[in-house]
């Protein structure tokens, strides 16, 4: 997302004699710049456009292109590379502009912003800060855990510190190159320059620097082919997976010489042959398609083909529409819109509640003016101050300043939290001989509901309580004792003891994230009943023989994913496997689940159909067990808030029935196909908790002073250990 203004380009002659002075400025470049942030900001805006993230890879060609035009130009005119002159050009013209909206980023999330998301948001400010925002998200993408949080204002980073990482290792590997010029292997000594090199020397020269961008683009599109089908969620992310696209636009501008000497017809047609990939790509791709892998050539190549056809001055191609008075303005504009847009789009969409495509579709709208002065008084000052520029270690002075700010903004922010976030339930609980509470326990969360809690006064929402178990802040880690589930693209069985750990008789906890939130009370219950309860859980990943599709969604909400969940299949035959063939099987299973695809041929099964093959496969994974005496328990899935609980109790802690929601509409239970699997089944217990969770047609975000959601889909571990007395009542005796 760079840009490249300097003098003209010096006229055809040896086979290096295009990349012998830095390029000319080209309009249609700039235009071209305009195409890609328009795509990008239509997409984040909502409206229709299903494609418009491919805009993000036309910026990486174009940026390949750009930075390896003037580094083989200075490697070609000076017989090597400055790397301290690069890299103060890179701080001078970067570093700023994103270090200001870093900045203003933190002052409006700390203005604006739950309190709850202050400690993401300030990783995310020093993650993009020092330009590894990309491998942040690619870990977030596999961390169930982490799939429900709120779009951060600086995800969009992601791409940047893609290019950053480029601009570090590119350079090195043209120095490298131009090491091995200096060897007799390629018959040149440096006497002079590149530019004066006998035909031969300048031949071999351009052979060997292909070869050296073949071998960072070859193998990272494998890689990128590969990583997408495996994992789709981190390969979108990860700078391995796109260096190719940035490489691409390096091979354009090592061929420049050789396309500019195309006739101007043929450079037309592969102008808008290019433009057209573009937008067809634009229009025709979705968030389902699998990205980057295959499918990016289309953008990526469709953009060479624009950058290509544009080296050739005479070609009537795509400059009639890309070298225009708006859209050059636009393009100059693009790195200050870029940054700003998502920021505002997010910090909006806190401000009113939710994200639409009005609001985005406003906020883009405004963007233009903090982008403008951001461009006109930060930018472009700094890039073409006349000291900074004869002084690179002042340049790279004023990268580092810039970086270093943000940073102390984001540790300011985490100073600013002020809370500990709880990594355990804040409510110990112990059950009496009976099986009961223990009188001297406190009533609070659902032990202040009746033994028939539904339409109970007590759970009804309200607008103010005393005071709130735990702190909202720190609501997302209240995830009680036994946290070892299984990673989501890991197959290993973790497994935790907890009750009676030196009893005999075990009971084991299966399923996902789901099942896992009731260790809490179950590990109370199994120390009153002397068991030794062990956890076999694993993220996204339900007990069920039917093959399902992974899932994950670092923005937010619970998405199918491109491919079938491999590591779940292997980790739940690994978990029968251990638990069938022993001498002493677990006396009971306790299975839970959330809402998951089936996949049937590689493709998603949705409706009815859905419903029959998980119902099938919830039997079939149990049957193992109950062939060996083991009883099987069914614990429906809890209600689902479908919004961040936390977050909204932090911004209402006067007006908590803002933070209230449908019942109806967040009761996972009935129709549930792990439900009706058991329900079907004589010897299958189904435990239905929704009543005590969600008591009234509206749910309560807190009930007994405990917060009862700790984010947009499970319990807190705080409320989960109040319902350990009421589950003890419902839970079967051993057979």
């Amino acid at each position: 997302m760079t840009a490249v203004r300097d003098r003209e380009a010096p006229p055809a002659g040896g086979a290096l004699s295009a990349l012998a002075h830095p390029i000319s400025y080209r309009g249609d470049i700039e235009g071209l710049r305009a195409v890609a942030v328009l795509l990008v900001l239509v997409d984040h805006a909502g409206l229709p456009l299903t494609g418009g993230f491919i805009g993000v890879d036309v910026f990486f060609v174009i940026s390949g292109y750009l930075i390896t035009s003037l580094l083989l130009a200075e490697l070609v005119e000076k017989r090597g590379i400055s790397l301290r002159s690069f890299y103060a050009r890179r701080a001078r013209r970067l570093l700023p502009a994103a270090a200001t909206v870093l900045l203003v980023t933190a002052l409006l999330t700390v203005l604006l912003i739950p309190r709850t998301r202050w400690l993401d948001i300030a990783y995310d400010i020093g993650a993009s800060a020092i330009y590894v925002e990309n491998w942040r998200l690619a870990e977030l993408a596999v961390d169930y855990q982490a799939q429900d949080s709120t779009a951060s204002p600086l995800q969009h980073f992601w791409s940047l510190a893609v290019e950053e990482q480029f601009y570090i290792v590119w350079p090195l590997l043209l120095v490298a190159v131009a090491a091995l010029l200096r060897t007799r292997w390629l018959g040149y000594v440096p006497r002079t320059t590149l530019a004066a090199a006998p035909g031969g020397v300048q031949r071999r020269v351009l052979v060997a620097l292909a070869v050296a961008i073949g071998v960072v683009g070859v193998p990272s599109l494998a890689w990128s082919v590969w990583f997408t089908a495996d994992n789709p969620f981190a390969a979108y992310f990860v700078t391995t997976t796109r260096l190719w696209e940035l490489a691409v636009g390096g091979a354009t501008a090592l061929l420049a010489g050789v396309v500019a000497r195309r006739s101007p017809a043929t450079m037309a047609v592969v102008g808008w042959a290019g433009l057209g990939a573009i937008a067809v790509s634009a229009v025709l791709y979705t968030s389902s398609t699998p990205f980057p892998g295959v499918a990016a050539l289309v953008p990526v190549l469709g953009t060479a083909a624009v950058l290509a056809a544009g080296a050739s001055a005479a070609a009537p191609g795509p400059r009639r529409v890309l070298d225009v008075g708006p859209m050059r303005w636009v393009g100059t504009l693009s790195y200050s819109l870029y940054l700003w847009h998502w920021p505002l789009i997010i910090v909006a969409a806190a401000v009113v509640g939710e994200r639409t495509v009005l609001l985005g579709t406003v906020a883009v709208v405004l963007s233009f003016v903090p982008a403008y002065l951001s461009y006109r008084y930060v930018e472009d000052p700094i890039r073409r101050s006349r000291p900074l520029r004869r002084d690179p270690e002042k340049s790279l002075a004023v990268g580092l300043t810039a970086t270093a700010a943000a940073m102390m903004a984001a540790v300011a922010m985490i100073v600013g939290v002020g809370t500990t976030p709880t990594t355990a339930s804040a409510v110990p609980l112990t059950l009496d001989a009976a099986g009961d509470v223990d009188r001297d326990q406190p009533r609070i969360g659902a032990l202040v509901l009746a033994d028939d809690p539904r339409d109970d006064p007590a759970g009804a929402p309200t607008d103010t309580v005393p005071s709130i178990t735990p702190d909202p802040v720190g609501a997302k880690n209240d995830i009680g004792p036994g946290w070892c589930s299984t990673a989501i693209l890991e197959t290993e069985v973790r497994t935790c003891a907890l009750g009676d750990t030196s009893s005999p008789t075990e009971v084991a906890l299966i399923g996902d994230s789901h099942a896992q939130q009731w260790t809490t009370p179950l590990s109370t219950i199994a120390r009153q009943r002397h068991w030794r309860l062990t956890g076999y859980t694993k993220s996204g990943c339900p007990f069920v023989s039917q093959d399902v599709a992974i899932s994950s969604d670092a923005a937010g909400g619970t998405t199918p994913g491109g491919r079938t969940y491999r590591e779940c299949a292997v980790w739940r035959d690994q978990v029968v496997q251990r638990l069938t063939t022993g001498p002493n099987p677990p006396k009971m299973i306790i299975v839970s689940s959330g809402e998951h695809f089936p996949m049937v041929g590689g493709e998603i099964v949705r409706g009815a159909r859905a419903t029959d093959l998980l119902v099938r496969g919830f039997r079939e994974a149990w049957a193992p067990f109950q062939a060996r005496g083991t009883r099987v328990v069914v614990i429906g899935d809890t209600p689902a808030p479908d919004l961040e609980v936390p977050d909204c109790v932090a911004e209402n802690r006067d007006r908590l029935t803002e933070c209230t929601f449908s019942r109806a509409e967040a009761n996972t239970v009935d129709g549930a196909a792990i439900v009706e699997a058991g329900r079907a089944q004589r010897d299958v217990t189904v435990i239905d908790m929704s009543d005590a969770l969600c008591p009234t047609e509206r749910c309560a975000p807190v009930i007994g002073g405990v917060l009862v959601w700790r984010d947009i889909s499970h319990m807190s571990a705080s409320y989960a250990a109040t319902l350990a007395p009421r589950l003890n009542r419902l839970l079967p005796p051993l057979p």
